[in-house]
């Protein structure tokens, strides 16, 4: 298993930016900065973008406010192949957005679904992290390091070579801890497109 700790300054930047510390370096030459300026750039570019499945790429998708359909036809369009679901408990309210029935409907369509349910993130953490607490980000990225270390291993290994999705419930992915796997993903492979 590779080690998840970050060895170069460029992934130590990232970590920071991951558990909520602050970069000691300045605004104007922060790699970090210039990484979230390219992610807005790429989020504004969304809509254009091209829907020929990519290789080796990972997206976030929260169904919050979409129904399943919703859900498949945004996995479709972007040219997922796997759908990694990140919650702890892999069960919704909404119609068909419960484990069993997710699965099922994936494979009809032609995308694999796996539950990593040890991406989760805790429940006792989840109001703090969606309110951007730099403490509950820290919490969660040592879940990351810990009892984490070998999915997070599996969904790199899926990434480098498919479209991957990480599904969970919130809309807006940064108060969602998919936007800490997405990085975290990132950082140990900066090749990775992470969209």
């Amino acid at each position: 298993m590779a080690s998840n700790k970050p060895r170069t300054d460029w992934e130590r930047c990232r970590f920071a930016w991951l558990t909520g510390d602050v970069c000691q370096r300045t605004v104007a030459g922060c790699w970090l900065y210039d990484d979230v300026i390219m992610m807005n750039e790429r989020e504004q570019e969304a809509g254009r973008r091209a829907t020929q499945p990519r290789v080796g790429a990972v997206i976030g998708v929260g169904y919050e406010g979409k129904s399943l359909d919703d859900v498949v036809g945004l996995l479709t369009s972007e040219g997922v192949e796997v759908v990694v679901d990140v919650r702890l408990n892999a069960i919704s309210r909404k119609p068909g957005l419960s484990k069993t029935a997710l699965s099922s409907r994936l494979a009809s369509d032609g995308i694999e679904y796996v539950h990593e349910p040890s991406l989760g993130n805790p429940k006792e953490n989840r109001e703090s992290f969606r309110s951007g607490d730099p403490a509950a980000r820290r919490a969660y990225v040592s879940v990351l390091e810990g009892g984490a270390a070998d999915a997070v291993d599996r969904v790199l290994v899926l990434a480098r070579k498919r479209t991957v999705a990480l599904l969970c419930f919130e809309a807006d992915e940064a108060t969602c801890h998919r936007s800490s796997i997405s990085a975290w993903l990132g950082s140990m492979d900066p090749g990775l497109v992470v969209l």
